[in-house]
């Protein structure tokens, strides 16, 4: 329900529109703000002081001065916190509540912020999962050299990687679909969706180290936390998508300058959003095609202010970053 990244977001702005709204609370060292599993119903941006987030997972990191934690709760359907944050030293922070943080998000000048916000809190997951999956894989580190290919697209899938130095392309058909940097995981939609290599996986820098996790102890991981695994659905759901783009283009995945004509090369009647009708279609052009269950999670993934399509920000938010 934290990370270390205040970017998207500043006390400034929130100030600008809410300064009457904004409250400061100071917490002594080792007291506890909230618990992973509690409703949340306040975000926080730290003026002074450490805190520590974990997770019963395992995971573990310490914010300072700048940075906002929090909002994750405000923005999840189930309202909880998805960490524990406790204070290393006393702290000082601006609280802000679900009312004003919501009455924030909807202001004519944040539509693109509040998307940006949905996105992180994904990213912040996929994050924590590609953490867990470091510390449960193989101790050995496996080694490849620029060129070498780790699977081929259409290969039986025994085990995910989480690259830990260098570059992994993923490509169809000699196209590109995405380069991975280090922490990114790869290798799981053949466990997770059952079906062969979606993608052929090459190490593309001077060298690549990763870390595998075998089929059985990564089911073993997914039943110990639906986070995780509906993180990397979602992931899987939203890369297939990538090919499925690649497919129809008949070229890699344009970087982020030149997202619009993708878009465009799927929304078949120019309305400027992506219905259900239209992202389907453009499914059809994969060798498996998805069930209606995946395809309307995927819609979900995508679809970050939840109006039931899909309009070019959100589509740049999702996969606009590289």
């Amino acid at each position: 329900d934290a990370e270390p990244d205040s970017s998207s977001m500043s006390l400034s702005e929130f100030a600008d529109l809410l300064s009457d709204h904004l409250r400061n609370k100071y917490f002594p060292k080792d007291h506890v703000i909230y618990r992973e599993g509690d409703k949340g119903d306040h975000m926080y941006f730290i003026n002074s002081g450490t805190i520590e987030v974990t997770t019963r997972d395992g995971f573990k990191i310490k914010l300072g001065k700048g940075t906002a934690f929090g909002e994750g709760a405000l923005l999840a359907k189930d309202k909880k916190r998805s960490a524990s944050v406790k204070c290393v030293t006393p702290v000082h922070v601006i609280e802000v509540d679900r009312q004003y943080f919501n009455k924030y998000l909807t202001s004519p000048d944040s539509a693109e912020l509040a998307q940006s916000l949905r996105e992180k809190v994904n990213a912040r997951a996929l994050g924590r999962a590609g953490d867990k999956l470091i510390r449960h894989g193989t101790s050995e580190i496996e080694k490849y050299d620029e060129g070498d290919v780790l699977f081929h697209e259409g290969d039986r899938g025994i085990a995910l990687y989480v690259l830990e130095e260098g570059k992994i392309e993923l490509s169809t058909g000699g196209h590109t679909v995405l380069v991975l940097g280090p922490g990114e995981i790869f290798g799981m939609q053949a466990l997770l969706m059952k079906r062969p290599r979606t993608f052929t996986a090459t190490c593309v820098s001077k060298n690549c180290q990763v870390k595998s996790m075998g089929k059985q102890d990564f089911k073993n991981l997914l039943k110990s936390s639906h986070s995780i695994k509906d993180s990397l659905e979602d992931m899987c759901l939203r890369r297939v998508f990538q090919k499925a783009i690649v497919r129809k283009l008949n070229k890699s995945f344009p970087s982020s300058s030149d997202l619009k004509g993708a878009f465009d090369a799927i929304d078949t009647d120019k309305s400027g959003a992506l219905d259900r009708d239209e992202v389907k279609e453009a499914l059809k052009l994969l060798d498996t095609s998805l069930t209606t269950k995946q395809i309307d999670a995927l819609i979900r993934s995508l679809d970050l202010d939840e109006s039931g399509e899909i309009d070019f920000n959100e589509f740049k938010s999702v996969f606009g970053k590289r």
